[in-house]
């Protein structure tokens, strides 16, 4: 609510359930691409208005926004790289007949 987000309990609930429920998933290796598309706003968002808006530096005493950036760069990496042979996407795709990588 001090950060000046519209509807911010609803945005708690969202954030929560993302980091709760898709961390839950990823692990699993379902709907990796999705999630991480979320993730990297998430990241990003926490950054530029959170974080760097008041004045975080990047390596902070407790934890700057080096951590988030870092967070970000991972989740672009599982967008692009996706879940791999062992996720539960590779073993929906498998049995719907097609053949992705």
């Amino acid at each position: 609510q001090s950060l000046g987000f519209p509807a911010p309990q609803a945005l708690a609930w969202i954030v929560s359930l993302l980091e709760f429920g898709g961390g839950i998933a990823m692990v699993l290796g379902l709907f990796v691409r999705p999630i991480g598309i979320l993730y990297i706003v998430e990241m990003l968002v926490t950054t530029f208005r959170a974080k760097m808006a008041r004045g975080v530096g990047f390596i902070d005493r407790s934890t700057g926004w080096e951590v988030d950036l870092l967070l970000a760069a991972i989740a672009l990496a599982l967008v692009l790289l996706g879940s791999g042979a062992f996720g539960l996407d590779a073993a929906l795709r498998s049995k719907k007949g097609t053949r992705f990588r």
